[in-house]
Parts: structure tokens; C-alpha cells; sequence
């Protein structure tokens, strides 16, 4: 206790105390006004009401947490709840001071260097140390002890009657062709890893493949050498849609002459950039990199890969609350329509837009996740070219091909294409069954999202948000 000065003491009540009654006061409003009210959860700890060394100041802050949640609850109530919870010690990397958030871990400081001392000698390591004696268990708590994996296996197995396994091992164990991943961003790297150690013939993931780019660059170079005997795809289904199809007819046939520009535009409903796949903070980005994935490889598909880039990605300022459009709360969750969410309140950004500068011209990127209305209805992709220009609205009706001159079986002026919408479902289909042709060795020449067009996506967002961080142009 000598060890820790005042000012340390004052300085972590104002963060952890202080920092909450203040956070909740500027809530109140917007809850208020959220049909249903709303919930504030505070989070405490263990170290509440147990111990260590020269802890005086956290379980101070963390005592008067306990004590601030329940004034607040009967203040609130009952309209908005309060809640409060209280973890015990977990055995994580970054609470055994391990390199995976070196800035929380130089924030810790002083401050942190008795506690470490105390016990990292021996932390985890099941001997019969001051800390594991603390626990009824005769352990600190583990990852799983809180979020099981089985247990979403457990909800998998009845949703789609798949077999539940203990392990990947147990799994990967079985022979098996094909592995079809589709786990947290933040896995699939490993995920990838195992079914390429397992010896899969083909391997099939879900957009974007990885949470931080950096994390495929070694697996592609693998899979590059694996050619011959595997298949590799990441799930970007538009690759297959119709739309998508007939814009690179329209560039092959060179039916706009020289290109100019062209525009993209991508987005989510409003609502959905909230879910929990758009929302892992050890993910680059959020729904730009997951959701407008699909139409950025719509343009890297077209174009390829820009000689530079200029981005703005970012949060926009917190807004009341609104109606959004739907969103999936969890992931065994129904799809929810008018959810009332709040703009500037997302763990990653709300709009992106940038410059995709090429030797001849330019392609113009944005992106919103407060669109009003559902998937694709809003997606579009203009060119526009010296002897014309394409306007496709990626669902279909409204799309329209304009010609300076009559080409082949297209009048010159307005051409009007698509007046059905295009199926979603359909592209799936086909990317799968395309897929399983491959795996099977049956040819097919349609080019597909394979580990070379990842890899030039993941490049391509690495310099988008390298850009919009900078704020300046970046080279690819």
C-alpha cells in the first residue's frame, strides 16, 4: 500500500468509478427514449471481496461499482435496469502479461508488477499456488468455463442435425474430403491450419477468411504450393450472381470502350453492422470488411488491384436512437425488423468510402451500414466508359445498359436489363455446387474467389484502413 501514491489511488477510482457514474449519465437519455428502456451493465470483479497486496485502489473501485449499481438500479428503475457483474480471474494471455495487448499491459505499469510477481511464477501450471487456493475449484477459471464451444455445437446439432464433436481433432479425425469452415473470424486462421495438416481436398470458408489480414499471407503461399490436390474458396457468392456475371461480359466484350470511372456502392441494413460478426474488436474492421467484402471483390474482380489508395473510414458522431431496418441479435437468434440502434455506437465504423486510383482511371468505394431496406437492394455498380456507360443495381430491375452506338444485339441510348430480381440463393447454389465439381476434378473455367483473389482483397483492406488511420494516400 505505501508503494502506490495518491494521485495512482484518485487516478483509478476516476477511471473505473468515476469513469461509469459519468458514462451512464450521458445514457440515460437514449435509453429513456428506447421503447423497451434499456439496460446498463457495470462490471466489477472479484477483487471486491478478494484480495491481493497492494490492490487497495481497484477493490476500492471496484466496491464502489457494486455499491453505485445498486443505487442506480432503484434511481433508474424501473424503465432502465442496472445490472452489475463480477469475473473472477481467468486464465488469459493478457492477465499473465503475455505480448497479446502490449498496451493495456504498459498501462498496468507499477501498479501491476507486485501482483505479477506474486503469482505468474506459477500461473496456470495446477500447483498448489496462493492463487489457485483462493478458488473453491482449487483453479483459476479458464476461457471455456464461460463460453463453451459445445455449447453452440449443442444449438448447431439440433439446428442443423449435425453431429457434435468434442474436439477439431476428434472431428479431422474422421476421413473426410472437404472442410467447410465457418467459425469466428479470429479462428478460421487455425481453423484453415488444421484441415491443411489433415490433409482436406478441399477447403471452403466463410468471407472474410481471417480477422487480420496478415494471418493468410503464410497459408495462401501453402495452399499456392497445394494447387494440384486442393481446392481453396472463400464465400463471396455475388462472384456468382447474375449481375455480377453480365458486368464481366460487358468489360470483356470492351462494349464501353476506354473506362474512365467507375463507383461501387455496398452497405447492411440498418441495424445489422451491430451484430456480433460485424463487431469483434480483434477484427481489422467491421461491416466494411465483412459485409462490403462481397462488392469489393465485385470491383478487384473487374479491375484487380489500384497502384494506390485513399480511404475515410470511421465512426460517425453518436446520434439518438432510431429505427433501423433488421438485424440478428445472436446467432441462433430470428432476424429482428425496426430494432432500435443508435448511429456512432458501433464497435467498428459506421461509413467507409475511398479512391481506388488505376493507371487510366478511378473507382470510387462507399459504404454505409444505416442503409433502409435489406440486403443488395441498395447495391450498385456503375462504369462508365468513352462509348458508354453500365448502371447495375446488383439485385437487378432498374439496371441499365447506355450505348453511344448500336453493339451487336444492343441498341444504341438506353438499354433496360434484368427486370426480375436476381436470386441470392441461386449464387450460393451454384458456388457450392461449382465448388464440389472442383474438389471432384471435373474443370471448370469460370474463375472463383480462390486464394489468390483473398489474398488481394486482404492486401487491399490492409491499405484502406492503413489510409484512412494515416490519413494519406498508400501504395500497393
Amino acid at each position: 500500500m505505501d508503494k502506490v501514491p495518491t494521485s495512482d489511488f484518485e487516478k483509478i477510482l476516476s477511471v473505473n468509478l468515476v469513469g461509469a457514474y459519468r458514462v451512464s449519465q450521458m445514457a440515460i437519455p437514449y435509453l429513456e427514449q428506447s421503447l423497451g428502456g434499456g439496460v446498463i451493465i457495470n462490471m466489477s470483479s472479484c477483487r471486491a471481496s478478494q484480495q491481493s497486496k497492494n490492490g487497495e485502489a481497484y477493490a476500492a473501485s471496484k466496491t464502489g461499482i457494486e455499491g453505485l449499481s445498486m443505487a442506480m438500479a432503484v434511481s433508474l428503475g424501473p424503465k432502465i435496469r442496472v445490472h452489475v457483474v463480477s469475473p473472477g480471474m481467468v486464465d488469459v494471455r493478457c492477465e499473465r502479461n503475455e505480448s497479446l495487448l502490449p498496451d493495456v499491459q504498459t498501462l498496468r505499469g507499477d501498479l501491476d508488477r507486485d501482483f505479477q510477481s506474486e503469482y505468474a511464477p506459477t500461473w496456470g501450471a495446477g500447483k498448489s499456488d496462493a492463487l489457485s487456493e483462493a478458488h473453491p475449484v482449487g483453479r483459476i477459471g479458464r476461457g471455456e468455463d464461460i463460453a463453451r464451444d459445445d455449447v453452440v455445437a449443442q444449438h448447431m446439432q439440433g439446428y442443423a442435425g449435425c453431429p457434435r464433436y468434442e474436439s477439431p481433432d476428434s472431428l479431422l479425425a474422421l476421413p473426410y474430403d472437404v472442410a467447410l469452415i465457418h467459425g469466428p473470424d479470429r479462428e478460421n486462421a487455425n481453423y484453415i491450419r488444421l484441415a491443411l495438416d489433415s490433409g482436406a481436398r478441399g477447403i471452403f470458408v466463410e468471407k472474410p477468411g481471417v480477422a487480420q489480414p496478415p494471418e493468410f499471407y503464410p497459408l495462401a503461399e501453402e495452399i499456392r504450393q497445394r494447387k494440384s490436390t486442393l481446392v481453396f474458396e472463400v464465400g463471396w457468392e455475388l462472384h456468382y450472381l447474375e449481375t455480377v456475371a453480365f458486368a464481366r461480359r460487358i468489360l470483356r466484350e470492351s462494349l464501353l470502350g476506354t473506362i474512365t470511372m467507375a463507383r461501387f456502392h455496398g452497405g447492411c441494413p440498418g441495424g445489422a453492422g451491430a451484430e456480433p460478426w460485424q463487431s469483434d474488436p480483434r477484427n481489422i474492421g467491421g461491416f466494411f470488411y465483412s459485409l462490403g467484402g462481397h462488392v469489393v471483390e465485385i470491383a478487384v474482380d473487374l479491375f484487380g488491384l489500384p497502384t494506390q489508395v485513399v480511404s475515410s473510414i470511421r465512426k460517425l458522431p453518436a446520434q439518438p436512437p432510431h429505427q433501423g431496418f433488421s438485424w440478428m441479435p445472436s446467432l441462433f437468434d430470428g432476424r429482428e425488423v425496426n430494432p432500435w440502434q443508435s448511429i456512432g455506437t458501433l464497435v467498428h465504423e459506421d461509413i467507409a468510402s475511398a479512391i481506388l486510383e488505376y493507371e487510366h482511371f478511378n473507382v470510387h468505394l462507399d459504404f454505409t451500414a444505416w442503409e433502409g431496406s435489406r440486403y443488395l437492394r441498395d447495391w450498385s455498380v456503375e462504369i462508365y466508359g468513352v462509348e458508354g456507360s453500365m448502371r447495375l443495381n446488383v439485385d437487378g430491375p432498374g439496371s441499365c445498359l447506355l450505348l453511344k452506338e448500336k453493339k451487336e444485339e444492343w441498341e444504341s441510348g438506353r438499354n433496360e436489363l434484368f427486370e426480375r430480381e436476381v436470386s441470392l440463393a441461386a449464387a450460393f447454389e451454384k458456388q457450392m455446387e461449382c465448388f464440389f465439381r472442383r474438389v471432384e476434378g471435373v474443370g471448370i473455367d469460370e474463375e472463383y474467389c480462390d486464394e489468390s483473389i483473398v489474398e488481394k482483397l486482404l492486401k487491399l483492406y490492409s491499405a484502406l484502413y492503413e489510409s484512412a488511420r494515416t490519413q494519406q494516400w498508400v501504395t500497393m
